[in-house]
């Protein structure tokens, strides 16, 4: 079937765009969005180097083409530090009210300390 979706985005996976309306500190944009703004103004910069460098031939549109060259570029401006899922994790509150930061708080205690019912990580 030729009208079926064959190229999905991250938001066809995480709605982003909702945390960001209920969150006002979480803003999202799009990466051609980030090409445009950041990268064809020259303010990325190779890590380690800081040689600016530009999205491969300066193409800022993604959509449905083949992006080892874009997460190639992605890596070299990027810093990615080692990370240990099971050391640390990301939580984003239910809400913006502070009872929703609290019961983060209590989760990972009953995480931590094995009240939650699970085995502890």
């Amino acid at each position: 079937d030729d009208s079926q979706k064959s190229v999905f985005g991250f938001n066809d996976f995480f709605h982003l765009d909702a945390i960001s309306v209920e969150h006002k500190g979480f803003k999202v944009i799009t990466m051609e969005e980030f090409l445009v703004r950041e990268a064809m103004q020259g303010k990325m910069v190779e890590y380690g180097t800081n040689a600016t460098l530009y999205p491969p031939n300066k193409q800022t549109s993604w959509d449905g083409a083949h992006t080892k060259p874009l997460f190639d570029y992605l890596r070299k401006i990027g810093n990615t530090p080692h990370w240990e899922p099971y050391d640390c994790a990301l939580a984003i509150p239910s809400s913006t009210e502070p009872d929703a930061v609290e019961e983060l708080k209590t989760t990972l205690q009953s995480i931590m300390d094995g009240s939650y019912g699970k085995p502890k990580p």
